[in-house]
């Protein structure tokens, strides 16, 4: 870990139950969830670690089924919801979500407009979006937290483009680079309207 405030070196903070590769991540202010990913096959695995105190990850739950990888997953520190992906890295439009203060299984939470992988997505206090995905997907969809049914269309992203990654701060939401071809686009979208994401600018290079 680092500090956000100020730039420095990396510091340990502990290890993950298993070593796991393309799993997704999402957070609150006092805990860090990695949800599934791939460790030989797919994992159903929650693990969770508190912010506050160093020391290695523990067993929060489970994902429903067998598992996904090369899933995402997202937060608006009441519901951390976990998208896409999917057993053998298939894509999946399924999205299942816990409660982060509390230890448990997922459940289930309907499903996305479109199957997705190796996407992206984020959320306000009320609202979660997700955009683009592997095989050049450029669809966004968006779900409202406290609803039940399946994910709306939001808009499209600027270029359709899987493997990029997306940050926000509850208000705007930022999906950044990725593969179709590797890229440097930056695009943004406001969480609480719907319309085609815009541009806001290019990293300094490719990335995915």
């Amino acid at each position: 870990f680092c500090s956000a405030s100020a730039p420095s070196s990396t510091t340990d903070f502990g290890d993950l139950s298993v070593g796991t590769g393309y799993f997704g991540g999402a957070g609150t202010t006092f805990r860090g969830l990695y949800m599934g990913g791939y460790t030989g096959s797919t994992k159903t695995q929650i693990d969770y670690i508190d912010n506050s105190t160093t020391g290695d990850a523990g067993d929060f739950g489970d994902l429903l089924s067998s598992g996904v990888s090369s899933n995402n997953a997202a937060s608006n520190g009441t519901k951390a919801v976990c998208f896409g992906g999917a057993p053998a890295n298939n894509s999946s439009n399924q999205m299942q979500y816990v409660d982060p203060a509390t230890l448990g299984n997922a459940v289930d939470w309907d499903n996305m407009m479109v199957s997705r992988s190796n996407t992206a997505g984020g959320c306000s206090e009320t609202r979660l979006v997700i955009g683009g995905g592997y095989n050049n997907l450029d669809d966004i969809d968006y779900k409202d937290i406290d609803s039940s049914g399946n994910a709306s269309d939001f808009g499209n992203l600027s270029d359709a483009r899987g493997y990029l990654a997306a940050g926000s701060n509850g208000t705007r939401l930022c999906f950044a680079g990725g593969a179709d071809g590797i890229t440097n686009t930056i695009d943004k979208v406001e969480i609480d309207t719907t319309a085609d994401a815009t541009d806001h600018g290019d990293l300094t290079i490719n990335r995915a």
